[in-house]
Formats: structure tokens, C-alpha cells, sequence
């Protein structure tokens, strides 16, 4: 593991104990300050002009706030985003969330519109899932371009629980980053506790909330796998999430559906969003970039 990439760990070990087990609210103000720190050392911001809009989109009884990048007049699409944050955390105002979506702006030439989904413990399973549903039905219908989803894992559950309940060609392609995409008992989960990752018993408690792990829009890869877009799976070799992606790609192999699989070794969880001085890490965002790109601009 390169230097980088434990530096990354320890920070991310830190912030391991973040408040979400019963009868206590998550420390966001802990785990923002972790990410903060990672990228005050690791990260770039993305140069170039990219107009920014923070909008509200009402839906029945709800608004969802979303953020939306446009770095082109003649955009060949839409990326909608979902970040990470183990269920509880993660903001499209954090630095690496803005960061990843100029990133996709300006490399793609898409429009990116960035979801603040509600988050649990305050809106469990399956409000996430419903927020991502709603952006993505209405950025379809207004924007009248093909989208993408890029997701970063605990995102890829809404993303992909959105999915399941959508009509099969809704969505172009679909980018799954670090995806936790399985919340059932026999699926490979986070054991170690030494990730700074959130913990198989805590989502139980804060995300499902009762619900079943089951229910395909919880645990996406228990849905039939061929209504899913072509896909891209990027793991990180350093990752006890590794093992659920490449589940994920064979099973969406399985089921008919173009995807393919990129394991980048030496690279931790979360790393790749944050290191931008990194070569690994702007590798990673540019496979993502390419694969956007193709798909947007199929016929």
C-alpha cells in the first residue's frame, strides 16, 4: 500500500466510532472534518469555468435540494450524482462532492446535477432511495438529454434501489464507484473495523430501520439484474467493499448486461474522490470520464 493511500486510512480510521448506533445521532460534524483534512492535504479543486446553481426541486410533499454544474451550452447530457457517507453522512456541499462534479462537468461536457437525498438515521430506508428516483424522473423529462448515474457507495444503494423501480432504458449507463449495493446477511460486508467504514449492525439500526435487507430497492443486487443500465464497477484493491463490486459486475455479466470491471489496486476506500494529486486517483476519474462520455454519445 503506497504512502498515500495509508495516510488516507489513518485519517479515514479516525473517524471509525462516528456516533450511529442506538440511541445516538451521527457525528457529522466528525466525519466532515475528517474529509475536510484529506483533501486540505490531498486534494485539488478542478480548474476551469463551471457555473454552479444550488436549486430546490419540489416533489409531492418534499423538496430535495440538488446542485447543478454546467461547463458546456451544448451539453451531450446529463450525470446525476449520488455521494457517499455510510447512509448518514456526506453532502453535496462537501469539498470532495464538489470537487468530483466539476471534475465531471468539465471532462464530460454533461450537465451534472448532484442530489442531497436525506439521510439516516432522521429518514431511513427508503427515503434516499425515493429522493434519487424523483431527481432522476424529473432530470429526464425537463432536460431531454440521456443520463447517467455516478454513485459512491453507500449512494449506489439509492441509486440502485431507484433502479429497480424505473423503466427498463430510463437511464443510459450507470457508473457504480466503491458501490454498496447488498445490505443481506450473507452478503461481504465490513468487518474490519479499522476502515473507518460504517458497520453491517449499525445500517441495520439507522438505515433499514426494521425494513427488510431483502427488499430489492434496499439491497439492489437482490433485484433482477437485467432491467440495470450497461455499467462500469470501479473497486478499490484496498476495500472490504471490493468483494460486493465484483459480485455486482458478475452478476449484472450474468444477466445480460454490458459491464465491466476496473480494480484499482492500491487505493483505499474513498481515496481515488480526494486525491487529485494522485495518478491513480485522476486515473480513475478519467476511466469514469470515458465511460460517460460513451455512453452519453451512443446512438
Amino acid at each position: 500500500m503506497s504512502r498515500i493511500a495509508r495516510r488516507v486510512r489513518e485519517l479515514n480510521s479516525r473517524g471509525a466510532s462516528l456516533g450511529v448506533v442506538e440511541g445516538e445521532w451521527p457525528d457529522r460534524a466528525a466525519s466532515s472534518a475528517t474529509e475536510r483534512a484529506l483533501f486540505a492535504e490531498f486534494g485539488r479543486m478542478p480548474s476551469g469555468a463551471v457555473s454552479v446553481a444550488d436549486e430546490r426541486w419540489a416533489f409531492s410533499g418534499r423538496d430535495v435540494p440538488v446542485r447543478v454544474y454546467r461547463a458546456t451550452p451544448h451539453p451531450i447530457g446529463v450525470v446525476v450524482m449520488a455521494h457517499g457517507g455510510g447512509f448518514a453522512f456526506g453532502s453535496i456541499h462537501d469539498p470532495v462532492a464538489e470537487a468530483t462534479a466539476r471534475w465531471r462537468a468539465l471532462n464530460v461536457g454533461a450537465i451534472v446535477v448532484d442530489v442531497e437525498y436525506r439521510l439516516a438515521p432522521e429518514h431511513p430506508f427508503p427515503a434516499g432511495v425515493d429522493d434519487l428516483w424523483d431527481v432522476i424522473v424529473r432530470a429526464r423529462g425537463e432536460c431531454g438529454l440521456p443520463i447517467v448515474v455516478d454513485s459512491v457507495s453507500a449512494g449506489s444503494a439509492m441509486v440502485g434501489g431507484a433502479l429497480t423501480e424505473l423503466p427498463a432504458g430510463t437511464v443510459a449507463g450507470a457508473v457504480w464507484q466503491i458501490p454498496s449495493v447488498d445490505l443481506r446477511p450473507e452478503a461481504p460486508w465490513l468487518e474490519d473495523l479499522n476502515t473507518g467504514l460504517t458497520r453491517r449492525e449499525e445500517v441495520r439500526q439507522f438505515y433499514l430501520h426494521g425494513a427488510d435487507p431483502f427488499d430489492r430497492r434496499a439491497s439492489p443486487m437482490a433485484a433482477e439484474l437485467s432491467r440495470f443500465p450497461p455499467s462500469l464497477v470501479l473497486v478499490a484493491g484496498h476495500d472490504p467493499l471490493r468483494a460486493v463490486g465484483e459480485r455486482f459486475t458478475e452478476g449484472l455479466a450474468a444477466a445480460g448486461v454490458p459491464a465491466r470491471l476496473v480494480v484499482m489496486e492500491g487505493v483505499t476506500h474513498g481515496a481515488h474522490l480526494m486525491l487529485w494529486r494522485w495518478a491513480r486517483a485522476r486515473r480513475w476519474q478519467r476511466i469514469a470520464d470515458r465511460f460517460c462520455v460513451d455512453v452519453l454519445r451512443r446512438p
